[in-house]
């Protein structure tokens, strides 16, 4: 009886492990929920660090942080400066991935920010895209920590800024050229 049990455990530990490795796959922005089946895609890869909250905050005011405007995840979500106290971590959680110059959703690693349009010209807003959808031009950046700016990597010369002076709640995110005005609208840390 008892090598019954152990087999039975071995093959419950062995049948877990490998047939459920898929997971269910839905699709919050279609109307009926978007359930397609199981998924054998394995998730994009994430560069995994010892941070815990992985918010981007103001250099210059660490209590400020980007944050998506509204909760979910749906494509065309803006992105604006918010407390970074604020919400919960869906909001305001984000990874870098040096490598492919992404910034995903830490709870959502298959949406980015994203240029709303494509060209460098400024005012262009930032919001959250499908990481596969589009060119890297659209969604690749590099992080100096040195100075804060998260550059376009595509094109060094335009940085993630504040639309605005200040740090109001609602502080749009935008492309502008990284010389124009000072730090305290494109110093970023990315915690």
């Amino acid at each position: 009886m008892k090598m019954i049990i152990r087999i039975l455990a071995f093959l419950l530990i062995m049948f877990s492990s490998h047939a459920f490795a898929s997971e269910w796959v839905c699709d919050e922005d279609k109307a009926d929920g978007g359930c397609s089946g199981f998924n054998n895609t394995p998730p994009p890869p994430v560069v995994r660090d010892h941070r815990t909250n992985n918010q981007i905050s103001g250099k210059l005011n660490p209590k400020k942080c980007l944050h998506k405007k509204s909760p979910g995840w749906k494509n065309g979500n803006p992105i604006h400066v918010w407390d970074c106290g604020a919400g919960g971590p869906e909001n305001k959680s984000w990874v870098y991935d040096s490598k492919t110059g992404y910034i995903r959703g830490k709870l959502n690693r298959n949406k980015c920010l994203h240029k709303k349009s494509p060209g460098w010209k400024n005012g262009n807003p930032i919001h959250v895209w499908d990481c596969g959808a589009g060119g890297p031009e659209n969604k690749s950046w590099v992080y100096d920590s040195k100075t804060g700016y998260i550059r376009g990597k595509l094109n060094r010369n335009k940085c993630l800024h504040k639309k605005y002076p200040g740090w109001k709640n609602g502080n749009p995110i935008h492309v502008w050229d990284c010389d124009a005005g000072g730090p305290e609208n494109k110093s970023w840390k990315i915690l």
